[in-house]
């Protein structure tokens, strides 16, 4: 029973002839074949590209600005840290100084998590932004004030850990 209502699929990815590729699915149960075609997809980009946010020059400056900011947060991290076998400091306190310690690539849960912060409120944004102007602008520029303060706390960190 159980069997039936799954169907299997197979991917079978061919080359045709112009340079084209097409993904084909195949489901063993039915006879229908459905493709999905890279020139659709390329197609889907330029539409995504021509979005109406994309024509607000606020928009792209935050938009550029958020991932600005989440690059030098990578970039910083590349160049200073290091593998070592001991902890690093992963949360300070002026109270009570260190709080938490970690490995050295626990560093770069903070840009991971601006990114995905970034990503997910861009793609809410480009949802909304054609009800919701001022939502959607919202939504882009938050992200940038948390690249903003993620970006000083790793600087921070790193004087910690150097100093």
């Amino acid at each position: 029973m159980v069997e039936q209502q799954y169907r299997k699929l197979e991917v079978a990815s061919s080359n045709l002839a112009g340079g084209s590729r097409e993904l084909s699915v195949k489901f063993s149960k039915s006879p229908k074949i459905k493709t999905l075609n890279l020139d659709h997809l390329k197609s889907k980009f330029k539409e995504l590209r021509s979005h109406k946010a994309f024509s607000s020059k606020i928009f792209l400056r935050l938009t550029y600005l958020g991932l600005f900011l989440n690059l030098i947060l990578w970039l910083i991290l590349l160049l200073v840290a290091r593998p070592t076998s001991g902890l690093v400091p992963l949360r300070y306190t002026l109270s009570l100084g260190v709080v938490q310690l970690g490995q050295w690539y626990s560093l770069y849960m903070f840009p991971a998590i601006g990114l995905l912060v970034f990503l997910s409120n861009l793609i809410l944004a480009l949802l909304i932004y054609r009800k919701e102007k001022l939502v959607g602008l919202i939504l882009v520029g938050f992200p940038v004030f948390a690249q903003i303060l993620i970006l000083i706390y790793e600087i921070l960190l790193i004087l910690i850990i150097l100093g």
